[in-house]
């Protein structure tokens, strides 16, 4: 097994990375595109068990994405995870700007069609505290490990355009299941980190940011 991941050519080893992290998430995002198209609009529910599973499923796939790093040679040391209170005060600021970019996004929404932000506000929690907590601290990790920091280190030696729209058009993508409005907001948040980390290489503020981001979201959909 090692030997053929070795030698398999670098965009097979990029699409193979993306299908062992992401098979469940873009398969849940057809089901959900699907069901909406049809007029159901169920909203997605965020309990213990599917949180606890979603998460086991993540640190897996980052587990499969170091295991496959680690033979093919690739130096993690450059990607910026380490920690500072400087890159942790940057991740509040950072998530203060995605805060006002996902405000105005949703602004410019309903000023174009009133209603299409409550509209796709399709989220629901009802987490306990553990797993809220277990919520925000794997998931980001995952995400930004994944759709920002492996994405860039990938596609990098194509330039950076080309690798900060991939990973901002992937991660918006993924969203797809929670309307336009969302699809908009997480093409400019993706396209803001994007940028951020192709010109730093730290993970640890966006690691913050997201956690932030998502903390207040799920505070704001509980058992809604």
């Amino acid at each position: 097994m090692r030997t053929i991941i070795r030698k398999l050519p670098a965009p097979v080893v990029f699409c193979l990375v993306l299908f062992v992290c992401y098979w469940w998430a873009i398969s849940a995002n057809i089901v959900l595109v699907a069901n909406r198209l049809r007029g159901i609009t169920t909203p997605v529910d965020f309990a213990d068990r599917n949180v606890f599973i979603m998460c086991i499923i993540e640190l897996l796939g980052l587990a499969v994405m170091f295991w496959i790093g680690r033979i093919r040679g690739w130096s993690f040391a450059t990607w910026g995870f380490k920690p500072s209170w400087r890159l942790t005060g940057t991740g509040v600021l950072l998530c203060l700007v995605m805060y006002s970019v996902a405000r105005g996004a949703g602004a410019l929404a309903n000023a174009i069609h009133p209603g299409a932000v409550q509209s796709s506000l399709l989220l629901t929690s009802h987490l306990s505290l553990p797993f809220l907590v277990l919520m925000v601290a794997v998931n980001p990790v995952f995400e930004e490990t994944m759709e920002t920091g492996f994405f860039v280190q990938s596609l990098q030696r194509y330039g950076m355009w080309i690798a900060v729209l991939a990973s901002a058009c992937f991660r918006a993508s993924l969203h797809t299941y929670l309307g336009v409005t969302a699809v908009v907001e997480n093409l400019l948040a993706g396209l803001i980190f994007g940028f951020i980390y192709w010109k730093w290489r730290r993970l640890w503020p966006l690691f913050v940011a997201h956690a932030l981001f998502d903390l207040n979201m799920f505070l704001r959909f509980h058992a809604a």
